[in-house]
C-alpha cells in the first residue's frame, strides 16, 4: 500500500476516488506530495510488526507472554521455575525468571535471594554469549555476598566463578585470574575439590599463577 501512497504518484480525480473507496476502514488516504505536505495517516507511519501471522517475531512473542503469564509472584517459586527452565533447556525462560526473582527480592530487601537470582542471572547471560551483562549480574552477586555473607562462604565462591569466566570471555585476563584464586581459596576452605581443580586449570590456562 506504501507502494500505491508514494508522494510522488499523480492521482487523477476518478482513480482517486475509486482508491479511496477501497481503503480498509480507519485509514485515511494521503495526497501529500512533499515534506511540507506530511500529514499523519496510517499509510505515512511504519507498520508495527503483526504477531498474529506467524513468524519468528510472532513465536518469540507468544512465547514471552507464554513465559510471563505462567510466572508465580514468589521469589522462591520464581528461582525453583527458572532452574527447571534451565534443566529443560529454555535458556531465555530461565534467564526471564532469575531476573524477576532478583528484582522481588531487591523490593523485599532479601539480600541472600537478591545475590543467589543475580549469580545465575550472570550464568545464563554468559550461556547466552551476552557476557558485559554476564559480568554486571555476578559483580553484584559477589558485592552482596560479600557484604552479608562475609567473604567466607560456598556462595561466594560460586559466584566468584561466574565473574570469573565473564572476565575471560571479556578477554580480562588478570582480573579472572584473581577471581579465580580467591574462588580457590574458598573452595578449598569448604573442601569442593573439583572446584579447586577448575580453578586451578583456568590459573594455568590464563599463565597469570
Amino acid at each position: 500500500m506504501t507502494g500505491i501512497l508514494n508522494r510522488d504518484i499523480e492521482f487523477a480525480e476518478p482513480i482517486w476516488a475509486f482508491f479511496k473507496s477501497r481503503l480498509p476502514s480507519g485509514v485515511r488516504a494521503c495526497r501529500g506530495r512533499g515534506p511540507d505536505d506530511a500529514c499523519s495517516c496510517r499509510a505515512d507511519r511504519p507498520i508495527a510488526p503483526s504477531y498474529s501471522q506467524g513468524g519468528p517475531l510472532a513465536t518469540e512473542a507468544g512465547r514471552s507472554a507464554a513465559t510471563e503469564e505462567r510466572m508465580p509472584e514468589d521469589s522462591e517459586l520464581l528461582v525453583e521455575q527458572a532452574r527447571q527452565d534451565r534443566m529443560e533447556g529454555r535458556l531465555r525462560d530461565a534467564l526471564m525468571g532469575y531476573e524477576r526473582a532478583a528484582a522481588l527480592a531487591r523490593v523485599a530487601n532479601d539480600m541472600g535471594q537478591l545475590a543467589h537470582a543475580q549469580r545465575h542471572v550472570g550464568d545464563l547471560h554468559r550461556e547466552l554469549g551476552q557476557n558485559r551483562a554476564a559480568e554486571a549480574a555476578a559483580s553484584e552477586a559477589v558485592a552482596v555476598y560479600r557484604q552479608h555473607d562475609g567473604d567466607a562462604s560456598l556462595d561466594l565462591a560460586n559466584a566468584l566463578r561466574v565473574l570469573a569466566l565473564a572476565h575471560e570471555s571479556l578477554g580480562q585476563s588478570p582480573a579472572a585470574a584473581a577471581s579465580w584464586r580467591e574462588a580457590r581459596s574458598l573452595y578449598l576452605a569448604v573442601g569442593v575439590l573439583p572446584g579447586v581443580h577448575e580453578c586451578d586449570q583456568h590459573i594455568a590456562h590464563l599463565g597469570l599463577a
